[in-house]
C-alpha cells in the first residue's frame, strides 16, 4: 500500500432488522495525501450467525478509478471473485503462494490467485500462483483427510500453511540429491513442466 493517498474510500457494513438498515460498523480512515495515510479500511465485527449483512464502499472523494480488494478474514461472502486477490507479499518476484487439494489438484477457492499488478498493469499482469502444493492433508493438529473438497465440509489441514511444507519438502529432497545447485536453478526445477505434470521421468530428466 502506498502513503499519502488522495483516492479516498470509506467502508460500511450495514444490516436490515425487518424495518429499518442499520449500520454496526463503519471505517472511514483519511485518504487526504497526507504522510502515513494508507488507502486501507478495515472493519472487525462479530455477526450473528442468523443475520444478513451487506458491505459497501464508498467513494468519499476520488480523482481516477481505482482497483480495491475487498477481504474477509472469517466470514464468506456469497459473491466473490478469487481474481487478483494476490497481494504484498505474495506479489513480490519469485514469491508464490497457492493450496490445491491433494484429491483432485484443484486450486482452492481461498487460495490467492492472479493476474498481478505487473508492469503494464492490471490486464498485463502475470499468472499467479505459479507454484502450488497439496494441501486438505491428514496430520496430528488438525485430524485426517476425508478427501472432500472444503467447501462440501473436507477436514484436514488447509491453506497454504498446509502447502507449502510440501513444496518445502520437495525442493529439500531434490536439493540433497543436488547439492551443487543454485536458488535459480532449484527453482527452476521446481517450475519444470516435468514437475507440475507429475511425470517423473520427464523430471528425473531435468535433473543435472
Amino acid at each position: 500500500m502506498t502513503q499519502g493517498s488522495t483516492q479516498n474510500y470509506n467502508l460500511a457494513l450495514y444490516s436490515w432488522d425487518g424495518d429499518e438498515w442499520l449500520i454496526p460498523a463503519t471505517s472511514v480512515n483519511p485518504q487526504s495525501g497526507l504522510p502515513g495515510q494508507l488507502p486501507f479500511e478495515e472493519i472487525w465485527f462479530t455477526p450473528s450467525v442468523s443475520e444478513w449483512y451487506y458491505v459497501v464502499i464508498y467513494d468519499d472523494g476520488t480523482t481516477a478509478p481505482r482497483f480495491l480488494s475487498l477481504r474477509s478474514f472469517s466470514c464468506q461472502f456469497q459473491y466473490f471473485d478469487p481474481g487478483y486477490s494476490v497481494y504484498t507479499p505474495e506479489s513480490v518476484d519469485s514469491v508464490n503462494a497457492g493450496a490445491a487439494f491433494w484429491n483432485d489438484l484443484g486450486l482452492e477457492p481461498f487460495s490467492s490467485q492472479g493476474p498481478l499488478f505487473g508492469p503494464g498493469g492490471v490486464p498485463d499482469g502475470a499468472l499467479a500462483p505459479q507454484l502450488v502444493g497439496a494441501d486438505g492433508v491428514s496430520g496430528v493438529t488438525h485430524g485426517p483427510s476425508n478427501g472432500v473438497p472444503w467447501a462440501s465440509g473436507g477436514t484436514g489441514f488447509r491453506g497454504t500453511s498446509a502447502a507449502y511444507p510440501h513444496v518445502a519438502g520437495g525442493a529439500a529432497l531434490v536439493l540433497s540429491a543436488n547439492p551443487g545447485l543454485t536458488v535459480v536453478q532449484l527453482e527452476s526445477l521446481l517450475f519444470a513442466d516435468g514437475f507440475e505434470s507429475g511425470d517423473t521421468a520427464a523430471w528425473s530428466a531435468t535433473v543435472p
